[in-house]
């Protein structure tokens, strides 16, 4: 798997099951935000959880939504410069933000423009 393979998947994940706002995988919706979905797609859907990396995961998935990351945040508008979590939380965060938006974004990234 690469990190556009990350993207590629991931944005069918947030277009099937909806974007999350402030935790990586809404427990009631299954909704999921940018971070979950492309964890979830790392994974093959073992966790939606970054956070959980150290409990359920070898490195490479988390270098690959690392990888996967700084390609996508280079796709999307943000006010922030400086790593891609924050780029990618504060956009994905956004009201005018919708699921459309981030998967467009995620497939724009995998094919790097």
């Amino acid at each position: 798997m690469t990190p556009e393979d990350v993207l590629t998947k991931a944005a069918e994940t947030i277009t099937r099951r909806g974007k999350a706002t402030g935790h990586y995988e809404d427990p009631v919706t299954r909704e999921v935000c940018a971070y979950g979905a492309m964890t979830l797609a790392a994974t093959e859907g073992k966790t939606s959880c970054y956070s959980e990396f150290d409990f359920f995961l070898t490195p490479r998935p988390a270098l690959l939504v690392q990888q996967a990351a700084e390609l996508l945040a280079k796709a999307v508008p943000s006010e922030f410069v400086d790593e891609p979590f924050a780029v990618i939380t504060w956009y994905n965060d956004q009201e005018s933000t919708t699921a459309e938006d981030i998967a467009l974004a995620m497939k724009k990234a995998a094919h790097h423009g």
